[in-house]
């Protein structure tokens, strides 16, 4: 829980922003333990420190950076969760482009031994994308 939920029960949608941002680095993370082998105190010792959740092993940077704006200490600095899902949306859009990029990029050079015509229709792939 973010410290208004702890130090003065204060309850917002700002709140849940965080918990949302806790709930996304437990799916990157496999459902490691939070705050391992720290006790309650020692949590809140560290959230008021400023401290947050580390980057969870393989986990996209945009993803992380979301999370991490989900914990801003000062609530009207977190994201509204149309804010959220956009971001999801976009790095999701992102993720699958690159991906079939990759694919067709591999095909092309697995298809042909000359390096000019892979490269020549990677750029005509690109182009068609941006229009």
């Amino acid at each position: 829980m973010p410290l208004e939920c702890i130090l003065h029960n204060k309850f917002s949608i700002e709140s849940d922003v965080w918990a949302y941002g806790i709930c996304l680095w437990e799916i990157f993370s496999y459902t490691l333990q939070l705050y391992y082998g720290m006790t309650h105190e020692e949590v809140i010792a560290y959230i008021k420190d400023g401290n947050v959740l580390g980057c969870p092993e393989n986990t996209p940077l945009p993803m992380y950076a979301l999370m991490r704006r989900c914990w801003n200490r000062k609530t009207s600095d977190r994201p509204s969760f149309k804010e959220i899902n956009h971001c999801i949306q976009h790095s999701i859009a992102e993720h699958e482009c690159k991906t079939a990029l990759e694919i067709i990029f591999n095909r092309l050079i697995a298809s042909t031994s000359g390096l000019l015509k892979p490269r020549i229709t990677v750029l005509a792939v690109l182009s068609s994308l941006k229009g």
